[in-house]
């Protein structure tokens, strides 16, 4: 069997990988076990599970501007990461703007 899950870290403020299935993972071509404890995974990572190989596409969203950040140096430079404000960069779709008009009128 050839389960992962990716979740989101809280306590460590980023995505992580547990394998669940017994065949394991490789993450960035290296094996992952069940024995294991979860690994962190980055934007642009290498995975494979059983037979099919994926990279890994995170998309940086700030919740208090309400934009898209630089997200090349985010994704490409782990010193740029914003670590200083963990809950504050998730990955989000866009707000819903909604009208001023009121009614139907």
């Amino acid at each position: 069997m050839n389960i992962s899950l990716i979740f989101y870290d809280f306590q460590r403020c980023r995505f992580a990988l547990k394998v669940v299935g017994k065949n394991g993972c490789f993450v960035e071509c290296v094996l992952h076990l069940p024995s294991n404890s979860p690994v962190k995974i980055d934007s642009q990572d290498l995975l494979q599970i059983g037979d099919k190989k994926f990279y890994l596409l995170l998309i940086v969203y700030n919740i208090l501007r309400g934009s898209l950040l630089a997200t090349s140096l985010t994704l490409l430079h782990p010193f740029c990461r914003p670590l200083h404000l963990p809950f504050a960069w998730v990955a989000l779709p866009p707000p819903l703007h909604h009208s001023s008009k009121k009614g139907r009128g």
